[in-house]
């Protein structure tokens, strides 16, 4: 889930820079912080993302799920989802490292 956009730096200062990240924890049903993924985006997208209403679905692709806190390792914009609805975006139980 893309919660919101944050704004870019340098030449990329006028357009978002990325989007904040979220998903629903399957435990609680609340959401729970995932992140920010920040490419993956040309300028068309960077533009265009600006206009968007958030919340909205976002397919990321990623390299693994920090088992304690839930964020995503080096993710990727892939495209919108808006076949999908934000309560479709279940994320995966956590562990626990303690345990």
């Amino acid at each position: 889930i893309a919660t919101e956009y944050f704004l870019g730096s340098g030449n990329i200062s006028d357009v978002a820079g990325g989007l904040m990240l979220q998903e629903i924890d399957p435990d609680t049903g609340k959401t729970r912080d995932a992140g920010k993924v920040g490419t993956g985006f040309d300028a068309t997208m960077r533009a265009e993302i600006l206009t968007w209403e958030f919340p909205c679905v976002v397919e990321i692709k990623y390299d693994k799920q920090e088992p304690d806190s839930g964020k995503l390792r080096f993710p990727v914009f892939l495209r919108r989802r808006d076949d999908k609805g934000v309560d479709e975006c279940i994320g995966i139980p956590l562990t626990d490292e303690e345990e």
